[in-house]
């Protein structure tokens, strides 16, 4: 994260792309990757902002060298917590998923389901890239028992198809500068939104901080995480 796609150009609509407002109450949260180094998760916290979601990994043996501390601060600051895995549709999805799930460990109360991190082609096909990513998400579920959340942006599903069968999974959209995001045929609408790239926000290192909403409140995001 972030996707380049995220910003569609003005009068862009990707196919079966329809703009979906968040709700009257949607709660704040921000995600991170090490390239945000020394975040104090407490003072963000302080911000009234409800959840962290940090990178555990990539392809098949780039692990985040912060995840760790981080994933630990996120709980311990009350917060609910996310693992995100940046997918490569050229590298083997099954070694991919499990070098996720070994790096994140069990997840439990208070953590978001296993996010994919769905935003390049990698050289591939979108028949390959559906294909693999669907090895990934299957296997990601049988060893979590929980359904996986796909982050990506309405353009870059506009160039795999827009395939029906990813509608069973909890859309995380990425969209910029606009107000009320677009989100691609098959999903209605969204359960987590990236609406910044840019931007300070108190506790995160660093003035690149990717910002995200939850669409609904502090309750129903923590029974949205169980």
């Amino acid at each position: 994260m972030p996707t380049s796609d995220a910003y569609d150009p003005p009068g862009h609509s990707a196919v079966g792309a329809n703009r979906v407002c968040p709700g009257k109450i949607a709660t704040g949260g921000a995600d991170v990757s090490s390239f945000n180094v020394g975040n104090d998760w407490r003072a963000f916290a302080r911000t009234g902002r409800g959840f962290g979601i940090v990178k555990a990994t990539e392809g098949l043996s780039l692990a985040n060298k912060l995840f760790a501390s981080d994933w630990a601060a996120i709980r311990s600051a009350g917060l609910v917590r996310g693992a995100y895995h940046f997918f490569h549709a050229d590298r083997d999805p099954v070694q991919a998923a499990n070098f996720f799930v070994q790096t994140v460990g069990r997840l439990g109360a208070g953590d978001l389901a296993p996010i994919f991190d769905w935003e390049i082609m990698a050289g591939r096909t979108a028949a390959e890239n559906i294909r693999q990513a669907q090895i990934w998400l299957n296997t990601v579920e049988a060893a979590t028992k929980r359904i996986p959340i796909i982050y990506t942006s309405a353009s870059f599903f506009d160039r795999l198809g827009n395939p029906k069968a990813f509608a069973r999974y909890p859309l995380f959209i990425a969209n910029y500068e606009v107000s009320c995001p677009r989100v691609p045929a098959p999903w209605t609408t969204w359960s987590l939104w990236q609406y910044a790239a840019v931007g300070l926000v108190p506790g995160i290192a660093g003035s690149a901080v990717d910002q995200d909403l939850f669409n609904g409140s502090w309750a129903q995001l923590n029974q949205f995480a169980r």
